[in-house]
């Protein structure tokens, strides 16, 4: 079968369950991964506009007849709004970044893609996102309402400009997705990565193609995380992405344990 459809890329980047074909297909297209990726580095930079203009500062929750009505008017389940948000909201991390030499990790090597998820009734993904920007609004105020507003207007200023598959290295299973977009100048990194088990916590670098030296971009809290890139970096120099598994021993430098690595390459215009 060919590459899924926009429709069913947003939907998985959403969390929304696929038909099993389109499951399948997913789960062994690096390509259609990518595209997930770049999706929700889209959603979750809606989310960072909104926390740093301090919207939804001393708001209340609000009430659960309001969920009810959000999800009555387009058949959403009212749970799977409510977490969606609430995880949007409290995305984007930002971490500085410094240069430190890198070690060595074994080569990547291939490994299969953990198997797809169950089925479930398409959506049309105007109707998904008028309910995310409803649903943010009411949760987080106008920052983010506003924000995700622009992508129902077709004005989306995220420019996705380069993907990576992250391979599971030796001792590792999951593989996972990475992708970097730009908006108003500033360039984002959206990690995915399910949970492998981790010994201590997962910190993400960008490293230089020589394997010579590294940046830290911040620490991955969950499957999925974006992180605001320093200024001026040059993504052909540190073209790779790595997942690390750190102890909590108060060094700041690579524990030398890569859970998952990739090259980063242009993304298609």
């Amino acid at each position: 079968m060919g590459h899924l459809d926009e429709e069913d890329l947003a939907g998985a980047a959403l969390g929304e369950e696929l038909r099993p074909p389109d499951a399948e297909h997913l789960a062994g297209c690096a390509a259609c991964q990518a595209e997930v990726a770049a999706f929700r580095s889209v959603l979750a930079a809606g989310s960072d506009a909104g926390a740093r203009s301090g919207a939804g500062a001393g708001l209340e929750a609000p009430p659960a007849r309001i969920w009810d009505r959000v999800a009555a008017e387009a058949g959403f389940d009212e749970p799977a709004i409510a977490g969606a948000v609430a995880g949007r909201a409290g995305a984007g991390e930002e971490a500085g970044a410094a240069a430190t030499p890198a070690p060595a990790p074994p080569a990547p090597t291939d490994s299969a893609v953990p198997s797809a998820a169950s089925p479930s009734s398409p959506r049309r993904w105007r109707t998904r996102t008028i309910v995310w920007t409803a649903a943010a609004s009411i949760a987080v105020g106008a920052g983010v309402g506003v924000a995700v507003a622009q992508l129902l207007n077709g004005v989306d200023d995220a420019r996705p400009l380069a993907s990576a598959v992250l391979e599971p290295l030796p001792g590792w299973s999951v593989p996972g997705t990475a992708a970097v977009t730009e908006r108003d100048g500033r360039l984002s990194l959206t990690v995915d990565l399910p949970d492998d088990t981790q010994a201590g916590y997962q910190e993400v670098w960008l490293i230089s193609t020589d394997l010579t030296r590294l940046i830290s971009v911040g620490v991955l809290d969950g499957d999925s995380g974006t992180f605001t890139l320093p200024a001026g970096i040059d993504l052909a120099d540190f073209a790779i992405v790595d997942v690390s598994d750190e102890a909590f021993d108060g060094d700041p430098g690579h524990s030398g344990v890569s859970i998952v690595r990739g090259e980063l390459s242009p993304s298609v215009a």
